[in-house]
């Protein structure tokens, strides 16, 4: 172990060699491997590519090319200000590419330190914003990607000859690659934030950092603390930047643009193949859910103690936390043991019948919100009692859903919002009746692996929705059809509107929907949620129901079968 010091602290860090990647000199200006230690580029600093690649802008969808997807363009200003950010980045890392070891060491020192300083208000500030995760398990987070990096690299070399085979004739030299991009997730919006813009100052390379919209302010904070303190110890302006409004448009422009070298990618699938697409060198970081495996050779404590403790740290946000265990005959009980010794709780078959904690939860809020909604809806102002049960009924649902997962009726949303700004809970409400029809079936020709159900109870689980609610019918179908004309019922008395067409309210709206539906419909099927649908969805299937809730009301409805009309 060696003592090494960051702001006045000492910590106990053990002795490491420092890894240094392995570059060829030549022509080449792509790094033989993609690492933020040194990575291989020209002799000279990298210049924009421009004289090689058109402008960035806007992904646009070639009718020859129909694999693309087809995404709303960036706006001028936004365009506008992006090139403007990007051009000061490059003339940014021009300068810091000529820069010492010597000068490049103190500028790692200082920003690493002043954001080691910021840890604390920095994980404040990212539960706030994104009301996710622990505030002390963040701190940790940002601690690593400051010290602890810091400490870990300290003595790597970075610039110029980095080693010398002088019986070989062979130098191993570092060089910058030029302007990276930066995706930050909003699962850690700081802590992945300063990790990124301090190997990019050790580097010397540019940082153009995109937050996730939901976590854009405690991310910029985290990348100006950083850029501050580098510019104070002698770095370029605008050397590490951020673009303050970020979209979906914008990230994808920024991959695309000529002038970055590489990408730096934490998020989930649909960003990283962005990112892997976008025609620069990219490393890719997202989807996670993580297996664990014991087997008779494990140390049955160490090994369900990491599991615990990995899994309930930040609140199991991070993509490497363990989602599932998977333990070998030979060891099961000793773990099991283990598990129930550390305070785990397995259900048995009476906890299964009797307590169903996520079916529970989700009954008792669909009860309070048939009830209280049409009452809160009416007569919000003086109904307090009415707003207060529909409060406690979301809250409910989010704890269900939490643990249960969602489906495609929020996938469908969310693409439907997305494309067309309509509210989130307007979206899902203009779906939801087709979604249940869709979902009750015994006899789905697919079924989805997340939901891990022994076989399809779809129907058989809205039909007990219908008794709960009094509803009537005597069959399953029959009751499933009673809780779709319920939940149309409910619909028309808050007023919602029983078909997209009357939501647009726009004959140009409606024409550009129907125009893109193979390509909502397919980011609908790539969405996070959809592999939790009891009924796992063709495309064609997703189409259809986006053609069903847009053209005409779904009452009157005589029959539960679903035919995709698409070929």
């Amino acid at each position: 172990m060696s003592n090494t010091f960051v702001a006045g602290k000492r910590v106990a860090m053990p002795t490491a060699k420092p890894a240094v990647p392995s570059v060829r000199i030549g022509g080449a200006r792509r790094p033989v491997r993609v690492v933020c230690e040194a990575v291989a580029a020209s002799p000279s600093p990298v210049a924009s590519k421009a004289e090689a690649a058109a402008p960035a802008s806007a992904p646009t969808v070639s009718h020859a090319e129909p694999a693309k997807k087809e995404r709303a363009p960036v706006t001028d200003d936004a365009l506008v200000a992006l090139k403007a950010l990007l051009k000061r980045s490059v003339d940014a890392q021009h300068v810091y590419s000529t820069f010492t070891q010597e000068q490049v060491d103190e500028i790692f020192r200082a920003a690493a330190e002043a954001a080691n300083a910021a840890r604390i208000p920095l994980a404040k500030m990212a539960v706030e914003e994104t009301r996710m995760g622990v505030v002390e398990d963040k701190v940790v987070k940002n601690h690593f990607a400051s010290e602890f990096i810091y400490n870990k690299f300290k003595h790597t070399k970075t610039c110029g000859v980095i080693e010398e085979d002088l019986a070989g004739g062979i130098q191993k030299i570092a060089e910058p690659v030029g302007v990276i991009a930066g995706i930050v997730p909003t699962t850690n919006p700081t802590s992945t934030a300063i990790f990124k813009s301090l190997l990019a100052l050790k580097t010397r390379n540019a940082l153009v950092l995109c937050p996730h919209p939901r976590a854009a302010r405690s991310t910029i904070t985290a990348a100006k603390i950083v850029h501050d303190a580098a510019v104070a110890a002698g770095a370029p302006e605008g050397i590490i930047s951020w673009i303050e409004n970020p979209s979906l448009p914008v990230s994808q422009a920024l991959m695309q643009a000529p002038e970055i070298s590489l990408i730096l990618a934490t998020g989930g699938p649909a960003m990283v193949r962005a990112a892997y697409s976008s025609g620069h060198p990219s490393l890719g970081v997202g989807a996670g859910n993580t297996p664990a495996l014991i087997d008779e050779t494990a140390d049955v404590q160490m090994a369900v103690s990491s599991i615990l403790l990995s899994k309930t740290f930040d609140n199991g946000v991070i993509c490497a936390s363990e989602q599932s265990v998977v333990v070998v005959a030979k060891a099961y009980d000793a773990v099991r043991a283990e598990f129930v010794r550390r305070g785990a709780y397995f259900l048995n078959e009476d906890d299964k019948v009797k307590v169903d904690y996520t079916k529970g939860l989700s009954k008792e809020a669909i009860s309070l919100i048939f009830k209280y909604l049409p009452r809160a809806y009416a007569n919000g102002a003086t109904d307090f009692e009415a707003r207060e049960k529909v409060h406690y009924a979301a809250t409910i649902a989010g704890m269900a859903f939490a643990n249960a997962f969602l489906g495609i009726c929020h996938s469908m949303a969310h693409k439907l919002g997305g494309a067309f700004h309509v509210p989130h809970g307007l979206a899902n409400a203009a779906l939801i009746s087709h979604v249940i029809r869709y979902n009750a079936t015994d006899m789905p020709a697919k079924q989805a692996a997340f939901p891990q159900y022994q076989y399809p109870t779809a129907k058989r689980d809205y039909a007990e929705l219908a008794t709960m609610l009094s509803l009537g019918g005597t069959t399953d179908d029959e009751k499933v059809v009673k809780l779709i004309e319920a939940v149309e019922n409910l619909k028309k008395q808050c007023d919602v509107p029983a078909t997209i067409q009357e939501i647009f309210n726009d004959p140009k709206l409606d024409a550009e929907y129907l125009s893109r539906l193979d390509t909502i419909a397919e980011d609908a099927f790539d969405d996070q949620c959809t592999g939790a649908n009891p009924r796992y969805p063709l495309i064609a299937d997703l189409k259809q129901i986006y053609i069903d809730a847009h053209s005409a009301p779904i009452l009157p409805i005589k029959s539960l079968e679903f035919f995709s009309k698409i070929v």
